[in-house]
């Protein structure tokens, strides 16, 4: 990993230690009653009321609506829509249960947007949220204005079984005792985590997870057994034959191997016509890397 990736991936971990508030519900959707936590940027209008479809907006794995914060408001702000953050499943603020694919995080997509009074949004998905914003479009096409997928497309992901191998690694690391400060808790575990996590910024990405409870007593936030059950249908996609006429941009990263030039086929087969944007100098977490290029991106398709 370069020093610019590095350092945009330092600058997303600082980015999630801030405190917010959050709004969840529950609803029942087709295994289980869960809570799904999301934010609204603004706050000063109600949805319901917008002349426009708001945006929604759906982070990857390991990550939340947190990381986005600073993006949503941007978005918002360009795009003069209402923006929607959520928390999947297992991650974030979210209730953690044991079933996790991708039907059924669209149904917990779709059930915020119904709590929210919202017929039609667009939608914009990274990695994992980008292949839960694929499946709600070719499923339930009528419930989306527009799509925007970001680094995914809809096939076996590249290079996930890192992924699979971080949540079993995580499982097993001994967590500090209530007694230790967060400060020296992160430190040590993130030296725990330098045995299967080379890149520091990658270990700051995970160490967001790390929590303390009302006891005190530290844990992760992520869901890793439910990530570690399910990461067979995590790592790959639904098999939908029915391809998509939404409009549909896919902005990936140019040294990412998520939507290169393997990933068009599967990318075309779906979402016939479809435009694709690499963004040079950027890797998987394009949004993150090169911010400002994302956003006038997601401006120029939204607006147009």
């Amino acid at each position: 990993m370069n020093q610019h990736i590095r350092h945009s991936f330092l600058c997303l971990a600082k980015r999630c230690n801030f405190r917010y508030t959050f709004r969840a519900f529950s609803f029942s959707s087709r295994h289980y009653k869960v809570k799904i936590s999301y934010e609204v940027y603004p706050q000063d209008i109600r949805l319901e009321l917008a002349q426009e479809p708001p945006i929604f907006i759906l982070h990857g794995m390991f990550g939340s609506k947190l990381n986005w914060h600073s993006l949503a408001k941007r978005i918002s702000s360009v795009t003069h829509r209402q923006v929607v953050t959520l928390d999947a499943r297992n991650h974030g603020d979210s209730e953690h249960t044991p079933i996790m694919d991708y039907l059924t995080m669209r149904d917990d997509l779709l059930g915020v947007m119904d709590k929210l009074k919202v017929e039609q949004s667009i939608l914009i998905g990274h990695s994992m949220g980008g292949k839960t914003v694929m499946t709600c479009a070719l499923t339930v096409p009528e419930r989306v204005s527009s799509l925007i997928v970001v680094d995914t497309a809809p096939k076996d992901s590249p290079g996930s079984d890192a992924l699979k191998v971080y949540a079993q690694k995580m499982k097993e690391i001994p967590l500090p005792s209530p007694s230790t400060s967060m400060p020296e808790a992160r430190r040590e575990v993130g030296n725990k985590l330098k045995a299967f996590v080379e890149e520091e910024s990658v270990r700051l990405f995970l160490l967001t997870n790390l929590k303390q409870s009302m006891d005190n007593s530290y844990f992760w936030r992520v869901n890793l057994d439910a990530i570690i059950k399910n990461f067979e249908s995590l790592h790959s996609f639904p098999q939908i034959n029915e391809p998509c006429s939404i409009n549909t941009i896919f902005i990936g990263g140019a040294e990412s191997k998520h939507v290169d030039s393997t990933a068009e086929p599967a990318i075309h087969r779906l979402f016939p016509g479809t435009a694709i944007e690499r963004i040079p100098q950027a890797g998987h977490w394009v949004h993150s890397e090169k911010p400002s290029e994302f956003v006038e991106l997601v401006q120029k398709f939204v607006l147009s």
